[in-house]
């Protein structure tokens, strides 16, 4: 438990303070989903911290203290900057109703998706997980998919 513990606060903590300082810089939700939720999205898939959640699924269930430790580490904080940039959203204007502030968890809910798809599936049948999440991003908010091309959600 204190090497995950150690883990998580080296490799995965650090990047949701850095997404916690982005969120209250005071930009756009969107600026915020393309500046940091991709670029950690692309981290969360190539890397080892994808691997560390993957692990935590597969093991939370036989050792609940490392779920707990996931929680309070990387979960509740994340979680506060996102229900803080989502108010903000919603002050803005910039929301097309209340539904991400009830449930803010959906928007990392494609992350979770992309990560068990790639530990999973990927060998079976590639995923532009990118170009999902952003189509994902884009209904969320009211807009349009993202493009053929590969652009951004608009």
């Amino acid at each position: 438990e204190a090497l995950f513990e150690a883990i998580v606060k080296q490799e995965i903590r650090p990047k949701i303070d850095s997404a916690a300082a982005i969120a209250a810089a005071g930009g756009s939700l969107r600026d915020f989903l393309e500046i940091t939720l991709l670029p950690a999205l692309r981290d969360m898939v190539r890397t080892r911290r994808g691997a560390v959640l993957r692990m935590l699924i597969g093991e939370a269930g036989r050792f609940p203290k490392l779920a707990e430790v996931y929680y309070r580490v990387v979960v509740e904080p994340g979680l506060a900057s996102v229900r803080t940039l989502v108010q903000r959203a919603q002050e803005r204007g910039e929301l097309s109703n209340e539904m991400l502030l009830e449930f803010p968890q959906l928007l990392i809910a494609p992350m979770l998706l992309a990560m068990i798809w790639a530990g999973l599936f990927e060998r079976f049948r590639p995923l532009d997980v990118e170009r999902m999440v952003q189509a994902y991003f884009a209904h969320m908010l009211g807009g349009h998919s993202a493009s053929s091309s590969g652009g951004q959600y608009e």
